[in-house]
């Protein structure tokens, strides 16, 4: 996976979303690896999951968290 980083988990950008419910601006809540524990980033097995970050976002209005796939980007 060499070459391949996160832009927001390296805060190289903002995420921005919208609740997809109300429209409501949502908060980043950062990688679901990090948030999973600490030897997680070394268990995903999944091809795929290697060019992606995931992110756990959070709506204050409707208390709602979503998990979005973020792509990553080539440094």
């Amino acid at each position: 996976m060499d070459g391949y980083i996160c832009h927001y988990c390296n805060a190289l950008a903002e995420l921005h979303l919208t609740c997809p419910a109300c429209g409501g601006t949502m908060e980043d809540y950062g990688a679901l690896q990090n948030i999973l524990g600490p030897y997680a980033p070394y268990e995903e097995n999944d091809l795929q999951k290697e060019f992606t970050c995931v992110h756990q976002v959070y709506c204050p209005n409707c208390q709602e968290i979503y998990q979005i796939n973020i792509p990553r980007a080539k440094n």
